[in-house]
């Protein structure tokens, strides 16, 4: 399905928080990045991964069937421990819809993404989501990206240009 398509269908947004089952090097990570932005691609997903410290936590947005098909394939990759659905809900727009894949590792913030744009889209998103919506499960996504928020700030303070 092509992304101008997902417009007359229903849109969801998932997150998700796992443990990296063995320990992830910055190529590994790429390789994994590089692999989600073109199954992403594919079925008309967009959303963000930041990875720290062996910890993955991830928001998919997109068409209902592909965002449900593509969290059973995650839970089911043995890269990924103590996987916990943290959000599920209808959305009406995307907020990360500039990327297949926006992805940070807070342990090294050089992002492959413009960090304006991020910094927008995240800030974006985190005012759509209701902290007590699920059952304040998701205060780990809202921790996590307020965390995000915080580096970048920090960043583009630093005079980065957002490459």
């Amino acid at each position: 399905m092509n992304s101008r398509a997902t417009n007359a269908v229903a849109l969801k947004a998932i997150a998700y928080v796992s443990r990296a089952a063995a320990p992830v090097d910055s190529n590994e990570l790429s390789a994994l990045e590089d692999e989600a932005r073109r199954n992403n691609r594919a079925t008309g997903i967009t959303g963000l991964l930041v990875f720290d410290a062996g910890h993955y936590v991830q928001v998919l947005e997109g068409p209902a069937d592909a965002v449900d098909a593509t969290l059973a394939r995650i839970r089911e990759d043995p890269r990924h421990e103590d996987f916990e659905q943290i959000l599920d809900k209808p959305i009406s727009e995307r907020s990360f819809a500039r990327w297949a894949l926006a992805s940070i590792d807070l342990h090294a913030p050089a992002a492959s993404v413009n960090l304006e744009h991020l910094a927008e889209d995240l800030e974006g998103f985190l005012a759509r989501v209701d902290p007590v919506q699920q059952g304040g499960k998701d205060r780990v996504l809202l921790s996590a990206f307020q965390q995000v928020l915080a580096l970048l700030d920090n960043t583009r303070g630093d005079g980065d240009d957002g490459r």
